[in-house]
């Protein structure tokens, strides 16, 4: 059975890294057209390499103004992103009483202002087509927090604000915005040790976060999914 999904244009921050690799393999065994954001250029010319991204575009999410213009090159290159998925994530330990200004801006630039950049610019092309999908990675972080980790909760409580705030203004032009948090996952982040003693080996799966998020793109009846935290089930 053809999936909706096929030919949809899906653009993809993070894609280099754990979860990413996930979201661009199973896209594009959807017959998606995906396009994948990231900073390594070598892991971006692997992914095109292996036929699991359509077009890449090595941009580092800090940097707001590289950002608008990489969105505005690639809407002129397409006729619209169908389904952007905000996968990008920065995530440090840091006490509060050491957080500097830069701090700040590095982790707001990353988990905040980069998705809602390119949800302002993405969703105009789905406007237009009466049809889209934002999924935001969160984190259990989104409802949650915990020592050294304010920054990181306070960045990821913005992006589940924002997140429900876009869900009601622009569901009336059938674009669907999903927040998705999972807890610990086996990537790159989820190697940085934590206060608490947890176990990698008990940490989610990346293709099963992937594979939540090509569910939520699929699914097309008369409900909407705005959130859905995922937990690990078995925790040592």
């Amino acid at each position: 059975m053809t999936s909706i999904l096929e030919g949809k244009v899906v653009s993809v921050t993070g894609a280099t890294g754990g979860i990413g690799k996930e979201l661009c393999l199973k896209f594009t065994n959807k017959g998606s057209k995906v396009i994948a954001l990231g900073r390594d250029s070598e892991k971006l010319k692997e992914l095109l390499s292996k036929g699991v991204a359509y077009r890449t575009c090595e941009v580092d999410l800090a940097d707001t103004e590289k950002l608008e213009r990489v969105a505005r090159d690639i809407l002129k290159s397409v006729e619209s992103v169908d389904i952007l998925i905000n996968n990008a994530g920065f995530f440090e330990l840091r006490s509060i009483s050491e957080i500097e200004k830069d701090n700040i801006d590095s982790m707001f630039a990353i988990n905040v202002f980069s998705p809602i950049i390119l949800a302002k610019y993405f969703s105009k092309s789905m406007k237009k087509n009466n049809w889209g999908r934002i999924i935001n990675i969160g984190s259990s972080s989104c409802y949650n927090g915990g020592p050294l980790t304010s920054l990181y909760c306070s960045s990821k409580h913005a992006l589940l604000g924002f997140s429900r705030s876009a869900s009601e203004e622009l569901k009336r032009y059938n674009i669907r915005v999903s927040n998705i948090s999972p807890s610990s996952t086996r990537t790159k982040m989820g190697e940085i040790p934590l206060a608490t003693d947890q176990k990698y080996n008990t940490f989610i799966d990346p293709a099963d976060v992937a594979k939540t998020c090509v569910f939520i793109s699929e699914f097309d009846e008369n409900m909407e999914i705005k959130e859905i935290l995922l937990n690990r089930v078995w925790v040592q």
